[in-house]
């Protein structure tokens, strides 16, 4: 370790001179310790010991010399001629085990030596000794150094000496230090025999203090006693007041000799009403709270005799006169030497009323008990009766409740059906209440009854079961109507049943001969070389049986609203190609009678949508059909508008899409718009026209209602009527869509297609006929089969591509051979598709998990026949080339406002607006919302844009505006 560089120190303190380095920096550290025990007392002067850490024995040598010397001068002043041994060594931790052994002989060490001691070395050195021996004076010799200020400022009893050494110093050093030390040990003595003195005075202070003490402990004593003695009566007393002011019960303190109140309690002023000063201080006869005064003389007669009274029951009067009543009791005590009566009332007043409302409560009990309509039983566990009311005894065949219960008549033998009272046991246990448990039982008389029982389990405070008691009520007539009822509803369901089959065949039998009618109509009409009178009687013909068909489908409809079997099938509409599409189907009838026929379509309407397509187009028709119908001059307008778009959520939120048909019609009486929408209900126009059923409306409203919509109507007569309904549906793409059905007919399959085979099976001749003549022209194989089983004979060898089975055939029907063609391999690859009469919706599913493909109902349009066959075998068709007129129209400069009118006003007002800006980029865009069937507007607007005749169009819209 190297050493620490030292300032350089003087005798008495740091000096102000330069630095310089350490003389010798491998300097050994020398110790010269003289040691006092840290006990005072325990020192003697009498031995001395110096110890010396050095590597220069001439360190010791000197150190003797000097001490002798000194000795000599000091001994006959300080030291008392004590001995004084000096002892050298070589390290800190041997001086330090010297140390330790002079405290343990009681050996003191006045002044510690220490050679260039190295810091570490020094300060845990000085540390120990300190601790030990405050009293020693240490000197260690240093090199002057720069740091020694930092390693050996420790006490003021520490002194420095620089080397190198000079005797002179070293001397004067040594003198002061036993100077110092021999003087600190005499005062230490001095200061001992003082403490020894005062010591002995604090004894003789002591002892006298003492007896002092010993002398006042008696009479303290009495005095504490006596204390405690009125503390306890003092708190006595207080608690004796607070308990009696607080007690629940009425506290009275009269005298005895004039029965003046001294006392009372707050229980004793709440329950009577009166303040404190307006009690205490008169006697029992002015404040005079008994009700009964002979009561109150007897109970005084009777205190004065026995001097005691316990629980008498009397009644009192409040200050307000109300009566109430208390158990008293009565002590005579003393109060201040005086004899005194403590007066103890508890009211009973509620506990009397209680009783008496149990009193009552108990002869209502036992009047409703006795006079019940229902029956009321108490039983055992075993099903003895304990308790039963008249109404119970006489409902099981007795006379008297005393006669019933000698009988010793068993719940468990009540029941009819042998397991019925442990079912009723089990039901009661779970929950140890049953209500309504409903049975039958068996009279006295042996009679059956039925009843039904409410009943609970009674138990004890350990929750073991005591009885069970409950309500018995007779319901042979409820189950009597029940049986009715369930009779009724029986018949009615055989009723329903007889009439579905009634619907069922009549459909299948009217559809049946229909089938041929239509069907042969349409082949009939394919035939271009008939004449245009048989044409026109063969459109009669077909239009007829369409007619007879809409009121058979009509019936049916009606049929299943009633039966609540009504669906909704939602596919994706194009909404505008509908109502164009009635537009152009209901134009001919309006033409035909000279009405007008208006189809507006708000912009804002989106052109593509889900909902129930059939459904809304039957509404659709409906109320165009009974517009024109009933309308014999002037129009009949179909409006489309959304009120409000609905906000952009997640989900999205269904449109809101209004309509309108609106007509110039004899309109409809206020009294008949109440029953509009009943089945079979037809206004007084209705049956004046001899024409309808009265089911359009009733099933059109419970479509838009499926569609979640509703409809309204408002009429004035030979005005005309205005239908409105709403519906929700879901804006789709136009991708979302599937293209409709053409219409034009089909004479042929594209070349390059296979030779397809088609299998026709129905048991009616004609049925099979109109399908090979309609199959045959066209390209394609058929042949034909009377029922399934040779329908089945006829694909195991021929192998057809596909199959049109009718469903109902005699000697084997369509399900069983379709389902015995899919129990092959071979037929897995065979499409079925099923031809039946039948209109009802539930034969589809089962037509469908017979095994068909697909299902079509008689009788079809060709173009749904040709449409199943293109999906399910890939058909291409060649279709017959129509001639087609070419749109009227009109001379731009012959429009008039009243052609504007088919569209909404802020239409014809943008319409304005745009022709007086010039802009005909914007009212291309408009004529573009135009609908397509309005061809003459949207040809005459696009040629007064293209030859800039805004004036005109400003002049159009603002007359139709106006």
């Amino acid at each position: 370790m190297n050493p620490v560089p030292l300032r350089p120190f003087w005798e008495k303190g740091l000096g102000d001179e330069g630095h310089r380095p350490c003389a010798n920096p491998s300097a050994i550290a020398v110790f010269s310790t003289v040691t006092l025990s840290t006990t005072y007392p325990r020192t003697s002067m009498a031995h001395l010991t110096v110890l010396c850490m050095s590597s220069q024995s001439s360190l010791a040598v000197l150190l003797e010399q000097e001490l002798s010397s000194i000795c000599k001068i000091l001994d006959a002043e300080l030291l008392n001629h004590a001995r004084l041994d000096v002892r050298t060594f070589d390290h800190w931790q041997a001086a330090l085990d010297v140390v330790q052994t002079c405290q343990a002989a009681e050996q003191a060490i006045p002044i510690a030596l220490m050679d260039c001691v190295e810091p570490d070395w020094g300060d845990r050195f000085w540390e120990v000794l300190q601790s030990q021996s405050p009293q020693t004076v240490g000197i260690s010799l240093v090199e002057p150094c720069d740091s020694a200020d930092a390693l050996f400022q420790r006490s003021p009893s520490h002194r420095l000496l620089l080397k190198p050494l000079h005797r002179p110093s070293l001397r004067l050093a040594l003198h002061q230090a036993l100077r110092q030390y021999a003087l600190e040990i005499q005062q230490q003595q001095h200061h001992a025999q003082l403490a020894q003195i005062n010591q002995q005075i604090v004894q003789q202070i002591e002892q006298r203090t003492q007896a002092l003490a010993e002398q006042t402990h008696t009479h303290a004593q009495i005095l504490h006693e006596q204390a405690q003695l009125e503390e306890t009566l003092r708190q006595s007393e207080a608690k004796f007041s607070i308990a009696f002011r607080a007690s629940p019960v009425i506290l009275s303190i009269t005298d005895l000799s004039d029965r003046r109140y001294i006392e009372v309690n707050n229980r004793f002023l709440e329950t009577f009403g009166y303040e404190r000063d307006e009690v205490v201080g008169r006697t029992t006869l002015e404040f005079n709270n008994w009700n009964n005064l002979d009561s109150r003389e007897q109970f005084r007669q009777l205190l004065q005799e026995q001097g005691v009274v316990r629980g008498q029951e009397h009644e009192f009067v409040t200050k307000s006169g109300q009566i109430i009543t208390g158990i008293v009791s009565a002590d005579i005590i003393p109060v201040n030497g005086n004899p005194c009566i403590l007066s103890v009332i508890e009211d009973i007043t509620q506990r009397k009323q209680i009783e008496q409302a149990l009193k009552q409560a108990e002869l209502n009990y036992r009047s409703i008990f006795e006079n019940a309509i229902d029956g009321i039983f108490q039983t055992t566990t075993d099903g003895r009766y304990l308790a039963a009311n008249l109404a119970l005894v006489q409902l099981y065949g007795y006379a008297t409740t005393e006669e019933f219960l000698e009988s010793q008549f068993n719940a468990s033998d009540l029941y009819s059906h042998p397991n019925r009272r442990a079912e009723f046991l089990a039901i009661l246990h779970q929950e140890d209440l049953i209500t309504n448990f409903e049975s039958e039982i068996r009279r006295r008389d042996g009679s059956h009854v039925w009843i039904s029982e409410t009943a609970r389990v009674v138990r004890d405070a350990n929750g073991d079961i005591l009885y069970y008691e409950g309500l018995v009520r007779d319901i042979s007539d409820r189950k009597r109507a029940e049986l009715a009822l369930q009779a009724a509803k029986e018949s009615a369901d055989a009723a329903n049943k007889a009439k579905s089959e009634f619907l069922a065949n009549m459909s299948h039998e009217l559809r049946t001969p229909l089938n041929a009618v239509i069907g042969f109509t349409q082949i009939m009409l394919r035939d271009s070389n008939i004449s245009n009178e048989h044409r026109e009687n063969l459109e009669i013909i077909h239009r007829a049986g369409e007619h007879l068909l809409d009121l058979i489908n009509d019936v049916l409809e009606m049929s299943k609203i009633e039966a609540g079997k009504t669906v909704l099938s939602s596919d994706n509409v194009d909404l505008y190609g509908l109502l164009e599409a009635l537009h152009t189907m209901m134009q001919l009838r309006a033409e035909g009678k000279g009405l007008d026929l208006n189809v507006a379509i708000a912009t804002d309407v989106p052109r593509y949508v889900n909902t129930d397509q059939r459904k809304l187009r039957q509404v659709l028709l409906n109320l165009l059909s009974n517009a024109i119908k009933f309308t014999e001059a002037g129009c009949v307008t179909l409006r489309a508008w959304v009120p409000s778009q609905p906000k952009l959520t997640s989900p999205p939120t269904p449109w809101m899409i209004q309509f309108e048909v609106i007509d110039t019609g004899v309109g409809i009486a206020d009294h008949e718009l109440d029953s509009l929408f009943e089945a079979f209900a037809q206004t007084e126009s209705g049956r004046l026209s001899n024409q309808g059923t009265g089911l359009g409306l009733p099933i059109s409203r419970k479509f838009i209602q499926l569609m979640g919509g509703e409809i309204t109507v408002r009429s004035t007569p030979h005005q005309g009527s205005q239908f409105q309904f709403y519906i929700q549906a879901m804006p789709v793409s136009a991708t979302d869509v599937q293209p409709q059905i053409s219409d034009r007919r089909v004479i042929g399959l594209v070349p390059g297609l296979p030779q397809y085979r088609i299998l026709v099976v129905d048991d009616k001749w004609e049925n099979r006929q109109l399908l090979m003549k309609l199959l045959t022209p066209i390209g394609l194989l058929v042949r034909e089969a009377e029922h399934g089983q040779a329908a089945i004979a006829i694909w195991e060898e021929w192998d057809p591509h596909l199959i049109w089975m009718d469903m109902r055939m005699p000697v084997m029907d369509g399900y069983e051979a379709t389902k015995q063609i899919r129990a092959s391999l071979k037929g897995q690859a065979t499409v079925i598709l099923a031809l039946t009469a039948s209109a009802l919706e539930e034969e589809k599913l089962v037509v469908l998990s017979a095994g068909c493909n697909d299902f079509v109902r008689k009788p079809f349009r060709e173009a749904d026949l040709f449409s199943k066959m293109a999906d399910y075998l890939g058909l291409r068709y060649v279709y017959e080339e129509q001639a087609i007129a070419p749109p009227v129209t009109l001379d731009p400069l012959d429009l008039t406002p009243e052609d504007l009118s088919v569209m909404p006003p802020t239409w014809v007002q943008e319409l304005y607006t745009a022709a007086r800006s010039g802009d005909d980029e914007y009212l291309h865009g408009l004529i573009q919302d135009i609908p397509s069937c309005h061809a003459s507007l949207i040809n005459g607007l696009t040629d007064l844009t293209n030859n800039f005749h805004f004036d005109h169009i400003t002049q159009l819209a603002s007359l139709q505006h106006d």
